[in-house]
């Protein structure tokens, strides 16, 4: 959500999701929020929705990986961008474990 305000001329902003969807049957609705009470602003969106790049586990394949380790190496990459933004040591961790339990795995 983005919010800019009467106050805030200038205002150059940008929202965009990313989601990666990890077998057939996920669905994702990419819904961005925006409110102006401004006319004097850049704001834009967007949005990046899709699967395991299928060139990078290639990629890492040719480096030795099998497809499993890839793709677990690209997940993982992929959720510790975001892990690594949330404030919280103590609940970073458990968004780590809860990944790593689904994917049978522990810490």
């Amino acid at each position: 959500m983005i919010r800019i305000d009467k106050g805030a001329s200038g205002t150059d902003s940008f929202v965009h999701d990313r989601v990666l969807h990890l077998d057939g049957k996920p669905r994702s609705n990419s819904i961005p929020s925006l409110v102006i009470d401004n006319d004097d602003v850049k704001a834009s969106h967007g949005a990046s929705i899709g699967q395991v790049d299928r060139e990078q586990v290639f990629y890492l394949k040719t480096r030795g990986l099998n497809e499993k380790e890839a793709e677990r190496i690209l997940v993982d990459g992929f959720c510790e961008d975001i892990f690594s933004r949330v404030p919280v040591a103590s609940v970073r961790e458990q968004m780590r474990q809860q990944l790593f339990q689904k994917q049978g795995r522990t810490l």
